[in-house]
């Protein structure tokens, strides 16, 4: 029976670790794949990831290239950087965040350079969604320019003059008003890209027919050489600003465009797919792309946005210190402590006891162990006096006794001290004490 269950564990334990491996192999493959990021982000291996470009940087001699996990708030930029945020939407960037465009306009004013390009769009999204958000945006910009004309002036002159009831109606409704009208302004901090960096965006709805044409770049500067590149969407830029500078246009409308800022530059472009895995296998442009990286030594692909964090964590501290091997070990040790607990590396004699046979009585009892310690810690002759001397803390709490039973015990146990060692006998004492308690209990 006991091989039987022995063999059956066996087979559980291979079963158990087949499938734990199964697993692994299953999840690495899923991983080293990418397809669980979002498109164009660099750790995908598909067609639709960047991961080939980020390791044919990383091939090139005197190429820094890395990855950002952490927000823009907590990241360093040097002036010979350049940031690459690939796959934004364009639907979230109409209207943007304050904060978040001075993170990445501090990355261009230190002399980084800022590549921001759009997931491809081949239809245009839906009016209503984009007009509420332009609602949004243009009701808070109004609320910040309103201003009473004279009308309202003269208006309000008069029913100060006149001091009628409604005019303290009407200045508590007004303040009211303008502190929710300044409750909204503090809690909304989100600002148009055509206020803050002097463009918009807009769809071509008739470039559809166009897509996957190649369409050449129209202004070059000194020694820029761009060969024409295959597009694929219809989103474009609209009301550039003078220090935006068109550099590929789409039927007239821009859709790459760069500027300076600070002792950097800021490159858009509406399009992502050059940069794609497929695009590098089937469709190349290194001269955009050589042109688009700069002549920085440091490229930072940005993750963060893809909703992919790293913290540092133990799994982190195992995989930068490489101890992976000593938890492996440690496992080991404890299957092998459990394994010893639970069988007997040496076979039991064949002398065991039966069930029904009852275990052998021991030598020694308590009370031997108890006689044992007094001789350890108390000698011969003053074993009566402790005696007598713990019976005594009884009668004091209490314990009823025959008057003048103290007084005969006390002489026994100086008759007992006044021998010598050798005379003395405990036992004798101790008979003489119970006779007198015997005696007691009779009265």
């Amino acid at each position: 029976m006991s091989k039987n269950r022995k063999f059956l564990f066996i087979i559980l334990a291979i079963i158990l670790i087949t499938f734990c491996y199964g697993v692994v192999q299953l999840l690495l493959l899923r991983f080293k794949k990418g397809d669980v990021y979002e498109p164009y982000s660099s750790l995908r291996s598909d067609p639709l990831g960047t991961r080939v470009l980020f390791e044919s940087l990383a091939r090139l001699d005197g190429v820094s290239v890395r990855r950002n996990y952490q927000a823009l708030s907590s990241f360093r930029s040097g002036r010979d950087t350049t940031f690459l945020y690939i796959g934004a939407k364009a639907s979230g960037w109409e209207f943007v965040d304050k904060d978040f465009l001075k993170h990445f306009e501090k990355i261009a004013t230190v002399g980084g350079r800022l590549v921001l390009s759009f997931v491809p769009v081949v239809k245009q999204p839906d009016e209503d969604v984009r007009s509420k958000s332009r609602s949004l945006a243009t009701e808070e910009e109004s609320q910040q320019d309103i201003r009473p004309n004279d009308d309202e002036e003269k208006t309000g002159s008069k029913q100060r003059s006149n001091g009628g009831a409604d005019d303290s109606n009407k200045t508590s409704e007004n303040s009211a008003e303008s502190e929710k009208r300044d409750q909204d302004k503090d809690k909304c901090k989100c600002i148009s890209l055509r206020e803050f960096w002097g463009l918009s965006f807009d769809y071509h709805q008739k470039a559809v027919a166009r897509l996957g044409q190649a369409i050449s770049v129209i202004e070059s500067d000194g020694d820029m050489r761009l060969s024409p590149v295959t597009w694929h969407t219809i989103l474009f830029f609209d009301n550039l600003q003078p220090p935006w500078k068109s550099i590929y246009t789409l039927d007239g409308r821009p859709v790459i465009i760069e500027r300076s800022m600070g002792r950097g530059s800021i490159v858009f472009t509406a399009d992502s797919f050059f940069f794609s895995n497929e695009a590098l296998r089937v469709d190349r442009n290194p001269d955009l792309l050589a042109w688009l990286i700069g002549p920085n030594s440091t490229v930072v692909f940005d993750e963060y946005h893809f909703g992919i964090v790293k913290t540092k964590g133990i799994a982190v501290l195992i995989r930068n210190y490489r101890l992976h091997w000593f938890f492996v070990g440690i496992a080991f040790l404890a299957v092998l402590v459990a394994w010893k607990n639970s069988t007997h590396f040496v076979p039991p004699s064949k002398q065991t006891i039966s069930s029904n046979q009852t275990p052998p009585a021991p030598e020694r009892d308590y009370t031997h162990g108890l006689i044992s310690l007094l001789r350890r810690n108390i000698a011969v002759k003053d074993v009566l006096k402790v005696c007598v001397a713990e019976w005594k803390k009884a009668v004091d709490r209490g314990e009823k006794v025959a008057p003048g039973q103290i007084t005969k015990i006390e002489s026994v146990v100086a008759s007992q001290n006044s021998h010598s060692k050798k005379e003395t006998d405990p036992v004798v004492g101790y008979r003489k004490i119970c006779s007198i308690l015997a005696e007691g209990k009779k009265l």
